[in-house]
C-alpha cells in the first residue's frame, strides 16, 4: 500500500469517527422523540410487538427490540442514547460504500471525495438525526455490509452464511430492506452470476413476503397513482437527488455531464478495457444506480399524494445519493485515468457542496418542534388536574404521535422514573395552557351521521363548554382561553381533527375557549346526535 493510499484511508477513518460526536453533541443534540418513535414506545398493552406491521408495509423488528431494550433503563431522561445505534449504522453504511467504490476499482482519493459528503449529508439530515431512523438506515447499512462481505473472488460458506444474516436483518429492520436487498442479488448478478446472487437475496425477500402474508400487510393509501403522477415523482425525486449531493444547480448538472462523460469513455469508441473487466468494475456502480429508480418507484406507489414535496423528501435524497455516489465515482475515475491532472478537479467537485450542505442541519423548524414536543409532555404531569381526566387524553393533538402518547402514559412514566417533570415557572398562562389541553380533547372522528346542527367558523368565536359537553370540528383550528374581558390567557394549541372531523370532549370546568379557523372556508362547528 502507497503512501498516498494509506493517508487517503486515514483520513476517510477519522472523518468517520469525528461523525458520530458531531451528529451527537452538535448537530443532532437539540432532537427528541416523536411520531413513530411514539407508536412504539407508547403503547396500552406493552412493547415490543416485533411482528406487527409499522407504518403499512415496514417490518420495524429490530427498532422495536432496541427501544424495548434502551426505554427501562434510559426513559425519556435522554434522546441520545437512542440517536448513537443509529449514526453508528449510518458512518458503517458509508464506509461500506467507499469499500464498494475501492472494489470498483475508483482510486483511493477519489473513494474518499466521493463517500465523504455522506457521513454529514445535510440534504437528508432526518435520517441521521433522528433515533427511530435505526430502521430505515439500517437497512441500507446492513445491505451494505451484506453486499461487501458476499462480493468477493474466493468466499468461504461461512463468509456467505454473515452475509446473508446480514441481508436478513436488513428486511426486519424496514420496508427499504426489501429495496436494498433486490440491489443486493442485482449487483452480485451482474458480477458473479445467478448463484450467489440467489443465495443472498432471495431467502431476504422470501422471509419479507411470508411475514407480509400472514401479517396480511396493506399500505395505508386506498387509492392509486397514475401514470403520469408516477412519471414525475420520479422525474423529481432523481432531478432532487443531484442537487441534493451537488448543493448548487450547476454542480447538479456538471455531476450529470460527469456520468455521461465517464461513460463514453468505458463504453463507447475509446473503450480500452475487456468486457470483463467492465463487467468486474462497473456492475455494482450499476446495479446501485438502478434501485434508485427501483425505490423511487416504490415510494410513489405509496407516498403519491405528497406530490412534489414528497418526492424531495430527505431521508429519500438521503438513500438515492448514497446509491448514485457509486456511479458517480466510477465515472469520475475514467476521466482521471484518462487524464490524471483532473483528479484534484474530480475531487473538488465532489467536496465543494460540504460545509454548503451542512446547513441542512441547521433547521429551526426541527429544533423548535422537538423543543414544544419535550415542553408539553414534560410539564403536564405537572398539572394538579393531570389525574382528574381520562387517561386517554392527548397533551398534544397529533394523530401523528400515535394514539398511545396520552396522559395516562406520561404519568405511567414520571411514576416509573423514566420521565423527568419540567422545572418551568407554572405561571396562569402555562396552567391555562394546560387546562385547554387536558381539558378540551379530541375523543375520535366521526361521520356526516354523526352529525345535528354545523355552523361555519369564520372569525375567532368563544365557547364555554359544560363538563362533558360533546362539539365537533370539521377542519383544523386554533384555539386558547381567555378571561372574562375576552381577552387571550394562554398560548394558542392548534388542533387538526379527522378528515371528516373529529369528536371533542370537555373534562374540565369553567373553560372558557376562543377557536378559529386556521384555514379559510373549511371549518364548522357542530354539535352531535
Amino acid at each position: 500500500m502507497s503512501l498516498s493510499e494509506t493517508l487517503a484511508n486515514r483520513l476517510f477513518l477519522a472523518a468517520c469517527v469525528l461523525t458520530v460526536p458531531l451528529v451527537i453533541l452538535v448537530f443532532g443534540r437539540d432532537q427528541w422523540f416523536q411520531a413513530d418513535e411514539w407508536f412504539v414506545l407508547a403503547r396500552p398493552d406493552g412493547f415490543p410487538q416485533v411482528f406487527e406491521p409499522n407504518a403499512g408495509t415496514h417490518w420495524v423488528m429490530w427498532p422495536r427490540l432496541l427501544y424495548a431494550a434502551l426505554w427501562p433503563v434510559v426513559g425519556m431522561h435522554s434522546y441520545w442514547p437512542y440517536q448513537v445505534p443509529n449514526v453508528v449504522l449510518h458512518v458503517v453504511a458509508v464506509a461500506m460504500l467507499r469499500v464498494v467504490m475501492r472494489r470498483s476499482g475508483v482510486g483511493p482519493w477519489l473513494a474518499t471525495a466521493a463517500a465523504t459528503p455522506m457521513l454529514l449529508f445535510g440534504a437528508g439530515p432526518q435520517a441521521i438525526i433522528f433515533g427511530f431512523q435505526v430502521g430505515f438506515t439500517g437497512s441500507l447499512a446492513w445491505s451494505m455490509v451484506q453486499l461487501v462481505a458476499a462480493d468477493h473472488d474466493d468466499p468461504s460458506r461461512r463468509r456467505l452464511v454473515l452475509a446473508l444474516a446480514a441481508g436478513l436483518l436488513a428486511v426486519t429492520s424496514s420496508g427499504v430492506g426489501v429495496v436494498t436487498t433486490v440491489m443486493v442479488g442485482l449487483g452480485l448478478f451482474l458480477r458473479w452470476g445467478w448463484r450467489r446472487a440467489a443465495f443472498q437475496a432471495v431467502p431476504p425477500v422470501v422471509l419479507y413476503g411470508v411475514w407480509a402474508a400472514v401479517q396480511q400487510v396493506q399500505s395505508t393509501v386506498d387509492r392509486k397513482p397514475t401514470v403520469d403522477q408516477i412519471i414525475r415523482w420520479v422525474r423529481v425525486s432523481v432531478a432532487s437527488t443531484f442537487t441534493a449531493i451537488s448543493h448548487f444547480e450547476v454542480l447538479g448538472w456538471l455531476l450529470a455531464v460527469l456520468i455521461i462523460v465517464g461513460l463514453v469513455l468505458a463504453f463507447g469508441p475509446g473503450r480500452d478495457m475487456s468486457w470483463a473487466d467492465l463487467r468486474h468494475q462497473w456492475a455494482i456502480p450499476a446495479a446501485m444506480f438502478v434501485t434508485i429508480f427501483l425505490f423511487s418507484v416504490n415510494t410513489a406507489l405509496g407516498r403519491f399524494y405528497e406530490g412534489d414535496t414528497g418526492a424531495q423528501t430527505g431521508r429519500y435524497l438521503y438513500l438515492q445519493a448514497f446509491l448514485l455516489l457509486p456511479l458517480v465515482a466510477r465515472c469520475a475515475q475514467e476521466i482521471s485515468r484518462r487524464w490524471p491532472v483532473t483528479t484534484p478537479v474530480l475531487a473538488m467537485v465532489l467536496l465543494l457542496p460540504v460545509p454548503f450542505n451542512l446547513k441542512g442541519f441547521d433547521s429551526d423548524f426541527l429544533r423548535t418542534y422537538a423543543a414544544q414536543r419535550s415542553y408539553v409532555l414534560t410539564t403536564a404531569v405537572r398539572m394538579p388536574f393531570a389525574r382528574d381526566v381520562p387517561r386517554s387524553v392527548h397533551p398534544v393533538p397529533d394523530k401523528y404521535d400515535g394514539p398511545g402518547l396520552n396522559i395516562g402514559f406520561l404519568l405511567d412514566a414520571q411514576r416509573a422514573g423514566r420521565l423527568e417533570p419540567s422545572t418551568i415557572p407554572l405561571t396562569p398562562m402555562v396552567v391555562n395552557e394546560f387546562r385547554l389541553r387536558l381539558g378540551f380533547s379530541e375523543s375520535h372522528g366521526v361521520t356526516l351521521e354523526d352529525l345535528a346542527t354545523c355552523e361555519k367558523l369564520l372569525e375567532p368565536t368563544v365557547i364555554t363548554p359544560a363538563v362533558g359537553d360533546e362539539l365537533a370540528f370539521t377542519g383544523p383550528f386554533v384555539a386558547s382561553t381567555v378571561d372574562e374581558a375576552g381577552d387571550r390567557s394562554s398560548a394558542h394549541v392548534w388542533f387538526v381533527p379527522a378528515d371528516n372531523g373529529s369528536l371533542f370532549t370537555t373534562f374540565l370546568p369553567d373553560l372558557r375557549i376562543e377557536v378559529k379557523p386556521a384555514t379559510a372556508d373549511r371549518v364548522s362547528i357542530c354539535t352531535v346526535k
